[in-house]
């Protein structure tokens, strides 16, 4: 869902925790991050940057972005990291044109379909679920763009140990492309402000 409609639902009572990335603020609220997770680029399996091992963000700009929607949070976060990706910087003679798609699963979908190539938190990836002979993933160059997971949840919420036994449940899933905060680190929580 949309981080504003979770942050409402987690501040009026209607959720117990959320999943977010960072930064994160909001009054009354903790956070504890979990994992940092790179940004990969997902192309069609035809594509000559497939043939490649690293993209660079100058590699971007030559192709068909394929973005979230405007209020997709990840979508602010893909733009933050490469401001000519915007669509609103474009001029009518720019070679890279930018298509919306209403999910991750719809721009893998769209790539799949030769509409371009798209920017995805790499635990999103997903290309396990379709034929290799249709999309690749590439990773960036470094410093490779990221993002740091965390959970929030109420400073009143009554149930501490739940927060905890979730974060234990995460920190002790298999996902072989994300960079688990060492056990102080991510154990550390954040009081937001107010």
């Amino acid at each position: 869902n949309y981080t504003e409609v979770l942050r409402e639902r987690l501040k009026h009572g209607k959720l117990d925790a959320i999943i977010i990335s960072l930064p994160f603020s909001e009054g009354g609220i903790e956070t504890r991050p979990l994992y940092d997770e790179p940004f990969v680029v997902v192309v069609p399996a035809s594509s000559p940057l497939s043939r490649r091992q690293y993209v660079n963000l100058d590699d971007i700009r030559r192709e068909n972005l394929l973005l979230l929607g405007e209020g997709h949070c990840f979508r602010d976060q893909v733009l933050s990291v490469c401001p000519m990706c915007d669509p609103a910087m474009a001029s009518e003679n720019s070679l890279q044109r930018t298509v919306e798609g209403s999910s991750l699963e719809t721009l893998r979908h769209m790539v799949a379909s030769g509409l371009g190539i798209t920017i995805l938190p790499c635990a999103a990836a997903g290309v396990d679920r379709y034929s290799q002979r249709l999309l690749t993933i590439r990773r960036f160059e470094e410093p490779a763009p990221r993002r740091r997971i965390a959970i929030a949840w109420r400073r009143t919420f009554p149930r501490r140990e739940a927060i905890d036994a979730v974060c234990q449940a995460i920190m002790a899933c298999t996902l072989s492309c994300v960079e688990k905060l060492e056990a102080d680190a991510a154990h550390e929580t954040v009081a937001s402000a107010g």
